[in-house]
């Protein structure tokens, strides 16, 4: 060490020795200190180094993460002040997460301030301190560099160590760059580039990586709109990803990936869709983590052009309509589309001919009759010939491909025949007493036609009955008749000629009010305390004037019909518990009180919270094995079937967190909460679950256990020991590679074939109980266990299976191959 060095060294003891004799002079005054700058960590206090990765200079997907591992050494550590490590993170990263292993530094984002990530590791004394890793999401190109890392004592202590003044580290800082459009080009057109709706094409769709990066596994798409995908591949010079998306507008590729100067190419088969104007098909490529979303080529699309080749449009002659070459739909002559091109890009849909037949062509109309394939259409066109019976509107359909279609839609005139105009002269009856329900109108009178003639009622239609020449039934709902008044009625005809008929008057008498009776009331009880709620009555005899009354007095009512009136009760008529006469009251003329009264009980209030259904046990992060139900009672344990406001919710009482489909908060239904979904996400026993809602006692449910999710099986981890030779114990380690997998720690697993013991690497002994022993990380994802010293005579000629436990982020993987390896 220097002289320099020895000097800052004994001048920050002088320093320290002095500062705590003044805060024991100062008393609580002292404590004023803890935010001063006196005691600054010195350079060479505390030692750290950062490690980034992946490191700078990488190419990385949107939406990937990047580590910071996080090592500290304390030479000198600061009196009474607490040690955090601190992180300025750049503009492009998003903090997920900051542990250490073991858990023991605790890690803030946003701490002291914005922007930056805090770890603290408390008070400290001299030597290596827990490492820890900051995970951040990478949302755009960033750059990281040695000045954003610091040590600090104390909230702020003013003097830094830093990775920037020379004695610390951050190895393998620097740009990590987001892939994007200008390191992978995009593209795609269809083949043919022109078909007809219902045919299909071939789409291809090309990712080029010229980022002079490998990928990494991502996921990409072809959505397509006025198409359905038929048919995916998905193939790359090395790993092809998986196929997805048969039956929907989008095709997708899965867990591809591209070395520098790949292409992944992506052949879709897509049928075109039957749109009402030919709609052509567009396809947008997309790989969300490397940056694309781009439009490709469309592809045209085309209907069957159809046109009418006659002049006149009239029942009784004979309309011809043809196959064409049609720019724009024309009323009552043109569909707008292609001619046929007499090959397979369109087949009949009936016929499967490549030029149409009549079966292929459909008529709709009230007189299309007899249906012929059509003369004198153009060169390799063809159509349908029919002569209308009846005026009216026609369609001709053209069916090709799997499900195309095009249709021209014709008005036919009714020829030189003309309906007469009607008249009306008596109405039977003339006059119907109000609210006296659903009758027969007879209407007399001249020019009326079947089919064509409608009486009218204030201008709208009724149900009619054609009679005669001279006499039409109608039917006039109850609707029609409710209220006292006059209604005017006519007859139409409808064209050719016709038109309406003079009107006739129709009086509507009032009739006396009936007595009401009430049968039900709908709820008929609620908790005493209840808020403001509205009671539906149900009975007979109900009138528009009709009225509610709770113990003799008026209550807000809404008539609904006859048998059913709403009300408002207020919240004071059920402050206590008691019961209370329920009527009815029709005003004059007539009317008067419904006989029998309903009663209406007002029960105890609500006092607390219940679980009818205790919470069961379950998997981390799985649905648990019974969901919780919650239910409001009253006192005397009682649910209140009438409280449907309640909101209950649920918290959890244990290390973890616990969610519910919907989320923790519900409200009941009469009277009951019932969950769905909850599910805590890591193991641990005797938990229990506290339901609370306003102004009610909570509930604490009984205790459950939840266990461990299991490993998922890998087949990137693998032994590295040769199974199929034996082992020497001079030399005597276990290894394993996690491929592709870059695992923040992994355990061992060593079981003794011949009486199934578990070796204790901390003990050196073979124990019954299941041991995870600690593996040290190598080089290239690998990871080994030595056995030295005496602990190698435990494994003299015996036989081991090895099990390794990789944890990646929260997921924990086993080797999908667990081998048995010979010691000698």
């Amino acid at each position: 060490m220097t002289m320099m060095a020895l000097t800052r060294k004994r001048h920050r003891a002088l320093h320290l020795w002095a500062l705590a004799l003044g805060m024991l002079l100062a008393g609580t005054v002292g404590l004023g200190l803890r935010g001063s700058q006196v005691a600054a960590i010195a350079e060479g206090d505390v030692q750290f180094t950062v490690v980034q990765s992946p490191a700078g200079g990488s190419m990385v997907q949107a939406g990937s993460t990047v580590t910071f591992d996080v090592a500290a050494s304390v030479t000198t550590a600061p009196v009474g002040l607490p040690v955090h490590f601190e992180f300025d993170y750049p503009a492009g990263l998003s903090f997920v997460s900051g542990n250490s292993t073991p858990a023991g530094v605790t890690c803030v984002n946003n701490s002291p301030e914005a922007g930056k990530a805090r770890c603290s590791y408390g008070l400290v004394g001299t030597g290596p301190r827990l490492p820890v890793t900051l995970t951040f999401l990478v949302n755009a190109t960033t750059t990281t560099a040695p000045g954003q890392v610091a040590i600090v004592a104390g909230d702020s202590d003013g003097g830094p160590d830093t990775a920037a003044t020379g004695d610390d580290s951050f190895a393998t800082a620097g740009t990590l760059t987001v892939f994007s459009p200008s390191t992978i080009t995009a593209g795609g057109g269809g083949s043919p580039p022109l078909i007809f709706e219902g045919a299909s094409a071939t789409y291809t769709a090309t990712l080029a990586n010229i980022s002079g990066f490998p990928t990494g596994s991502f996921s990409s798409a072809v959505v397509f709109t006025n198409a359905t995908v038929t048919g995916v591949t998905c193939t790359t010079g090395g790993a092809n990803g998986a196929p997805g998306g048969l039956g929907t507008p989008s095709a997708s590729c899965s867990g591809s990936s591209l070395a520098n100067g790949e292409t992944l190419t992506i052949t879709v088969t897509v049928a075109a869709a039957n749109t009402g104007d030919g709609a052509d098909i567009t396809a947008t490529i997309s790989a969300p983590g490397l940056g694309i979303s781009q439009a490709g080529t469309p592809v045209s699309v085309d209907e069957l052009g159809l046109d009418f080749t006659g002049a006149t449009l009239q029942a009784g002659t004979a309309i011809t309509v043809c196959s064409s070459l049609v720019a724009a739909d024309v009323a009552n002559d043109a569909a707008a589309g292609a001619a046929q091109p007499g090959s397979s890009a369109l087949i009949g849909q009936v016929s499967l001919s490549p030029l149409l037949t009549t079966a292929d062509f459909q008529v709709s109309g009230p007189g299309a009759g007899a249906v012929s394939s059509a003369a004198g259409c153009g060169a390799n066109q063809s159509g349908v010939t029919f002569t209308p019976s009846a005026a009216g509107a026609y369609s001709v359909t053209a069916l090709y491909n799997t499900g195309g279609t095009n249709a021209l839609s014709l008005t036919v005139g009714g020829g030189p025949s003309n309906n007469p105009a009607p008249t009306v002269s008596l109405l039977s009856p003339s006059t119907a007493n109000a609210g006296s329900g659903t009758f027969t109108l007879t209407v007399t009178g001249t020019g009326f036609v079947s089919g064509a003639s409608t009486v009218r009622w204030n201008g709208a239609p009724l149900a009619t009955t054609y009679i005669s020449p001279t006499v039409l039934d109608a039917s006039v709902p109850a609707a029609n008749i409710l209220s006292p008044g006059a209604a005017t009625v006519t007859v139409f005809t409808a064209a050719p000629g016709g038109g309406t008929s003079n009107s006739a008057g129709f009086t509507i008498s009032a009739a006396p009010n009936p007595v009401p009776t009430l049968s039900v009331l709908s709820p008929s009880t609620v908790g005493a305390g209840s808020a403001q709620f509205s009671m539906t009555v149900t009975g007979t005899n109900f009138v528009a004037g009709s009225v509610v009354q709770w113990n003799g007095a008026s209550l807000a009512t809404t008539y609904g019909s006859p048998t059913s009136l709403t009300a408002t009760v207020p919240a004071a008529s059920v402050a206590s518990a008691g019961a209370a006469n329920v009527t009815v009251f029709n005003p004059a003329p007539g009317g008067g009180v419904s006989v029998t009264p309903q009663v209406f009980t007002i029960s105890a209030g609500a006092t607390k919270l219940t679980f009818t259904t205790q919470p069961g046990a379950g998997v981390a992060g799985s649905a648990l094995a019974a969901q919780p139900v919650v239910a409001v009672q009253t006192a005397a344990n009682a649910t209140v079937v009438s409280d449907s406001t309640t909101v209950v919710t649920l918290s959890l009482n244990g290390t973890g967190t616990l969610s519910c489909t919907g989320g923790l908060a519900k409200t009941v239904s009469a009277g009951v909460a019932s969950f769905s979904g909850c599910a805590v996400n890591q193991a641990g026993s005797a938990f229990t679950i506290t339901a609370t809602a306003s102004g009610l006692t909570s509930a604490t449910s009984g205790t459950f256990d939840v266990t461990a999710a299991p490993p998922t099986s890998s087949t990137q981890v693998t032994v590295s020991n040769p199974a199929n030779a034996p082992i020497p114990r001079s030399r005597l380690a276990f290894a394993i590679s996690t491929g592709s997998l870059d695992a923040s720690a992994v355990s061992f697993i060593l079981r003794r074939v011949s009486d199934g013991k578990y070796w204790n690497h901390a003990s050196g002994a073979w124990q019954t109980e299941l041991v995870l022993n600690a593996a040290v990380e190598g080089t290239s994802n690998s990871w080994s266990l030595s056995i030295d010293g005496e602990a190698r005579r435990e494994f003299a000629n015996t036989e081991v299976t090895l099990e390794a436990r990789v944890t990646v982020g929260s997921t924990v993987y086993v080797n999908a191959t667990v081998p048995e390896l010979t010691i000698r």
